[in-house]
């Protein structure tokens, strides 16, 4: 292929979230295909991983500095949000236009969330006359759709774009509703993990683990609640939480996280943030994998629990809102249903208990299949493609 893509996402590695990840394995992906690609971060990092990638990553945080500079003690937040979005455009155009000017390949823009860095790529493309692909993830959809304000910005992204990427089934439909343009769906594929080996024999307790961190938008509190219920009912439960504490909750999390380690220390364990391997050889070992989310586009977690064979209960969202009904492993409750997840944790629980838990590994197979990443890649060649010839 022959093009130059900017690709415009607000967090990059080293901090490690399933989007940002992501990013960097397809940034890496477009520059092995062939393509001139440049990364701009939108946040608030001032250094970033390159590892010698082929590609060039530009955090925007040094460049806003010296303009940004007087707000460093505004208190209002949404004041802060609009000056920030009025720099991340101008910077964004220029960086954008010098690179443009300077290769003689045809310009395409990608954003990695239709909020924030979708919103302005949508603007600089409109301007600019680059063609825009926006990718819809799980927060555009789980809270953006779904409040006026955020859903305005998203309707925006929609009437511009050149073709709107989204994750799931899910995500179509409610883009379909708003009389989008062209949507693709394209899942984002996970590094397989090797199918873990299932006991069929009895257990003396039931290891549960989640990689979700404390976070609102995760449901923590909610996986929490219900492990805590399932202990004081007297169920041979131990959580492993592996993730970490969402900054602008942190006071909350740090005392419910106290209270809970002192009432039941023996059964909880609060890893924090660790590599990802450490959380892929706790996933191999563990009996369930527990996500409460609010929401999801295409959680690598929860994808890599199935495609390994573990045993998983969370919420019906995301890659989780069809096919995997009546799936004898996966256990779903409806999003904002806690009694529910509960409920449902409660079940999965006594059949491991029991040994009446089978695993459908044939559904597993068709999920390693599903997530593998040639077929993600072969599916971004062709879009890709199709969108640099259109012009």
């Amino acid at each position: 292929m022959n093009g130059s893509v900017h690709l415009i996402t607000e967090e990059y590695p080293p901090s490690e979230g399933g989007l940002e990840l992501w990013t960097e394995r397809f940034a890496g992906w477009l520059s092995r295909a062939g393509l001139r690609v440049t990364v701009y971060v939108c946040g608030d990092q001032r250094q970033v991983r390159t590892n010698g990638a082929g590609y060039e990553v530009v955090p925007l945080a040094p460049l806003r500095f010296p303009w940004e500079e007087p707000l460093a003690d505004q208190t209002s937040t949404e004041r802060f949000a609009r000056e920030r979005a009025r720099m991340n455009y101008q910077i964004l155009k220029n960086e954008i236009s010098r690179r443009a000017a300077s290769a003689d390949q045809r310009p395409l823009l990608i954003s990695n969330f239709m909020l924030t860095a979708g919103h302005v790529a949508a603007m600089i493309g409109r301007e600019l006359h680059f063609p825009h692909i926006a990718v819809m993830v799980g927060t555009d959809f789980s809270r953006g759709f779904r409040n006026a304000g955020e859903r305005a910005a998203i309707a925006y992204v929609c009437r511009t774009a050149a073709a709107l990427v989204v994750k799931n089934g899910e995500q179509r439909a409610g883009l379909e509703s708003m009389e989008a343009g062209r949507i693709v769906c394209i899942p984002s594929a996970i590094e397989l993990p090797q199918i873990a080996p299932r006991s069929a024999g009895g257990r003396a307790q039931v290891a549960l683990i989640a990689d979700t961190g404390f976070s609102f938008k995760k449901g923590t509190a909610v996986l929490l609640n219900s492990v805590e219920r399932l202990l004081a009912d007297g169920l041979p439960v131990r959580l492993d939480l592996f993730g970490d504490i969402s900054l602008q909750e942190a006071g909350f999390w740090k005392r419910r996280a106290d209270d809970l380690l002192a009432k039941h220390g023996a059964n909880l364990v609060f890893a924090g943030k660790v590599p990802r391997e450490d959380v892929r050889v706790a996933l191999a070992a563990a009996d369930v994998y527990c996500s409460a989310t609010l929401g999801e586009g295409s959680s690598s977690g929860r994808i890599a629990a199935i495609c390994a064979g573990v045993p998983l209960v969370t919420t019906r969202c995301g890659e989780m809102s069809e096919g995997v009904e009546g799936i004898s492993h996966v256990r779903l409750a409806d999003v904002a249903d806690a009694d529910g997840f509960l409920q449902q944790l409660r079940a999965m629980v006594n059949d491991i208990l029991q040994s009446t838990l089978q695993v459908d590994y044939g559904f597993v197979a068709q999920w390693r299949e599903r997530f593998a990443p040639a077929r993600e890649m072969s599916s971004w060649q062709a879009l890709i493609r199709e969108t640099l010839a259109a012009g």
